[in-house]
């Protein structure tokens, strides 16, 4: 195997004499990275990007088995990747993302067995075969049900990714609890996201 050295201008040379640069950008004050094709990125772009989102309301859908967005009113942490407009994912460098979920699916009222469907969605348009239906089924505040899966999905900066879901009735919905004092536990999301670039 050929050596990697360390030339004296703080570039490392490749077995072809291509160098490698490591070096603070003036005019951005970022630390940049010139790979050996003279390629000139800041070295935050090959750091790992993520985001963790909630939502602290409960969710009601837009109507009748009308495809309704997931919103999200609270960031939690994030690096590279964000919410828009409370319901777009977006990020800012390309890539695969792991995007994950979870939904707390309640009834409120009524009785009887009900579908549930949930997919994705990316640029205003449904992405094909990424729909799933969940049942629920047991009367008012004795039908809970957590959704929650993952989805993984190319992304780049020009692009917005989101959850969508509707239901037969607005008699279910995306239930959010305050802290229970008494018991005690934290408050309960009505969802949950987390969006990783892998």
């Amino acid at each position: 195997m050929t050596s990697v050295t360390k030339s004296a201008s703080n570039n490392i040379l490749s077995p072809n004499g291509n160098s490698l640069a490591v070096f603070i950008n003036t005019e951005t004050n970022q630390l940049t990275l010139k790979d050996i094709n003279g390629k000139t990125e800041p070295i935050s772009n090959y750091l790992t990007k993520f985001g963790s989102f909630y939502d602290t309301t409960t969710q009601t859908a837009l109507g009748l088995d009308t495809p309704t967005p997931m919103k999200f009113n609270t960031t939690d942490i994030s690096n590279g990747v964000s919410i828009q407009d409370d319901t777009k994912i977006v990020v800012e460098n390309n890539g695969y993302y792991n995007i994950q979920f979870s939904a707390q699916l309640d009834r409120v009222s009524g009785s009887g067995v009900v579908g549930i469907e949930i997919w994705f969605r990316k640029n205003g348009t449904d992405i094909p075969n990424s729909t799933t239906r969940v049942t629920m089924t047991g009367n008012t505040n004795q039908s809970h049900l957590v959704a929650s899966w993952n989805y993984i999905a190319y992304l780049t900066s020009e692009d917005n990714f989101q959850i969508m879901w509707d239901t037969p009735t607005l008699n279910i919905k995306l239930v959010a609890e305050p802290e229970n004092t008494l018991v005690p536990y934290p408050a309960i999301p009505s969802v949950i996201l987390t969006a990783i670039r892998i």
